[in-house]
């Protein structure tokens, strides 16, 4: 499967937050705090995203039983063998492929219906079995 995206900051901003929501350390602050220091990571995360935005660029995906590839505005590309992958997470907006403390996001806005179909079937087949991985957050809805 191949295709292109363009990040958008909303999608970025929200899956930060999700993110920043699970994180125990930030949960066990209390709520004051929580609530003071989430507008902080959201503003310091937006910045860098603008950052980010600019030199990565467009990128484009390859998806596929080897794993997940990416090459960006300066023809970097990134190799990111299933077997490396640390977990997935499933938000409203797309998927975040997580490998340790990064991620690649896939937005659902950049996938057809077919599209999303087969990734959510790579995804299960490649990220959710046991034995592929250890310390692996499971794909929402997989066994």
């Amino acid at each position: 499967m191949k295709f292109q995206v363009r990040y958008r900051l909303r999608e970025y901003l929200h899956i930060v937050r999700a993110r920043a929501l699970e994180n125990p350390d930030f949960l066990a602050c209390s709520a004051l705090q929580r609530k003071l220091l989430l507008p902080v990571i959201t503003a310091a995360c937006a910045a860098l995203f603008f950052r980010k935005s600019w030199l990565v660029g467009e990128c484009h995906f390859e998806i596929d039983t080897s794993g997940v590839t990416r090459r960006s505005k300066g023809g970097r590309l990134v190799h990111l063998p299933w077997v490396e992958v640390s977990g997935v997470r499933e938000f409203p907006v797309g998927y975040l492929i997580e490998k340790g403390e990064s991620g690649m996001p896939v937005p659902f806005r950049v996938l057809s219906p077919t599209q999303r179909s087969v990734l959510a079937e790579l995804l299960r087949s490649h990220v959710a079995q046991p034995n592929n991985l250890t310390n692996q957050t499971p794909l929402r809805g997989a066994p």
